[in-house]
């Protein structure tokens, strides 16, 4: 049974379950549009909002295992095409060998710091281990490796979810395509390691 609740300008509809939370979908009261996605956290006691891509864009069916809210770390999806970290660029001035990270890599990585803060995520402990998963959804078939394209998302986290990417000890990582809505969705959480208190 469908639950709907209505205020003046928008209304909430049961959709189901995301991440094994109960999820609403927020409309338009005169389009009926889906403007986004509130899910309940039960050890929370709060409601986070998902965003507009978060119904499309987290289908836990094609993740390998799902994984526990309890083990969630950060969850947050980055708009655009993706990209990929470009080489270290080196330059010899005066004798001297420089080495120095390309200005749209640094700047790559800054949107993905902004769409991590902004998003709802716990902060680093140099003791836990983590396991990332990365959807890469592109509009167009231009070669990139994806193994760049995951290491720009994991150097960007470096000091922001974990002290060094050296704590991740599994990567998952997806590219697919999205003609319509390119974007990059991360998913980090804690492994629970066997033997731990």
């Amino acid at each position: 049974m469908t639950t709907e609740t209505r205020y003046k300008y928008i209304h909430f509809v049961r959709t189901g379950e995301a991440f094994g939370h109960p999820a609403y979908s927020c409309r338009n009261n005169r389009s009926d549009d889906t403007l986004g996605i509130v899910e309940w956290y039960p050890a929370w006691r709060q409601y986070v909002w998902g965003g507009s891509l978060m119904p499309r864009s987290w289908p836990i069916e094609e993740w390998p295992d799902p994984i526990g809210p309890d083990l969630d770390a950060a969850r947050f999806t980055i708009p655009g095409e993706p990209l990929s970290k470009l080489r270290a660029r080196t330059v010899v001035k005066d004798g001297k060998v420089r080495t120095y990270t390309p200005a749209a890599t640094k700047a790559a990585e800054k949107v993905i710091q902004g769409y991590y803060v902004a998003g709802w995520r716990e902060f680093f402990d140099d003791d836990v281990r983590y396991g990332v998963r990365i959807f890469f959804y592109r509009k167009s078939r231009v070669h990139r490796d994806i193994d760049n394209m995951a290491k720009l998302v994991l150097d960007a986290l470096n000091k922001m979810v974990w002290q060094d990417d050296t704590q991740i000890d599994e990567l998952i990582v997806r590219r697919s395509e999205d003609r319509a809505n390119p974007r990059t969705e991360v998913l980090v959480y804690k492994i629970e390691c066997d033997g731990a208190a």
